[in-house]
């Protein structure tokens, strides 16, 4: 599972989607174990928890450590 800021755009709404989750955990690779590999042109497939599934491309990767979080940043386009 992952979670959505609320203070980004919803999935399926203009704008930038923040979501956030683990790369791993304790016992099993996390919902973002693959997201190095992810290259602008990309696409990915984000579900809601209501079942709506939207598509999106990779257009910029940004790299933040947890301390060094700028959610301002993160949601500029």
């Amino acid at each position: 599972d992952a979670g959505w800021y609320e203070n980004s755009s919803r999935p399926g709404d203009a704008g930038a989607v923040l979501i956030d989750g683990h790369v791993a955990g304790p016992t099993m690779p996390g919902v973002f174990a693959k997201l190095a590999n992810l290259r602008p042109g990309d696409t990915l497939s984000v579900e809601t928890g209501a079942g709506r599934a939207y598509t999106y491309k990779v257009i910029k990767l940004q790299s933040y450590t947890a301390d060094r979080v700028d959610m301002a940043a993160a949601l500029a386009p």
